[in-house]
């Protein structure tokens, strides 16, 4: 996580290795979904990557399982970093006005998202993921590392850098 610090890739690979969320959850939580004073996440849908005629983008779709909605419980440090997240990106909202972009739901009613690209849209998964590899081979682990590995309750033994809170 240490590699990722002040980089857009920062707080999806945070949520991701203090939940176990999925790629896809990770990149679905919203504001809505967060919160603040109790430090929970509701995970409750996902985003997916969706190819048009006019090109490609991602939308919200519904988790694999009933299962897979659940409340999770953060860390006191990623609540501490979440925190100050919102701070920033309310900041990067206000300065970009009309040009913040927050996605729609299935109802056409706008979503603010947590992990956003800099600008209130989504982050795109494969973005993501090409992201997360890069960021692995910088700290030293192995390119196919998975969100979910990043999951793991303690730091790995090999002495690779990049996973201290």
């Amino acid at each position: 996580m240490e590699v990722s610090r002040g980089t857009l890739w920062e707080m999806p690979i945070l949520l991701a290795a203090v939940t176990g969320a999925r790629r896809a959850e990770v990149l679905g939580i919203s504001w809505e979904d967060v919160d603040l004073k109790t430090g929970t996440i509701f995970i409750r849908r996902g985003v997916q990557p969706v190819r048009h005629r006019e090109g490609r983008t991602a939308e919200f779709t519904a988790l694999k399982t009933k299962r897979s909605r659940r409340v999770v419980q953060l860390p006191p440090f990623a609540l501490e970093r979440i925190r100050l997240h919102r701070r920033e990106q309310l900041k990067r909202r206000t300065a970009l006005g009309p040009r913040w972009r927050d996605p729609l739901d299935e109802l056409g009613r706008p979503v603010a998202l947590v992990c956003d690209r800099g600008d209130g849209f989504f982050v795109y998964p494969d973005s993501f993921t090409s992201a997360l590899k890069r960021l692995a081979r910088q700290a030293g682990m192995h390119p196919d590392t998975a969100c979910t590995t990043c999951a793991t309750p303690s730091p790995p033994s090999s002495g690779a850098k990049g996973f201290s809170p």
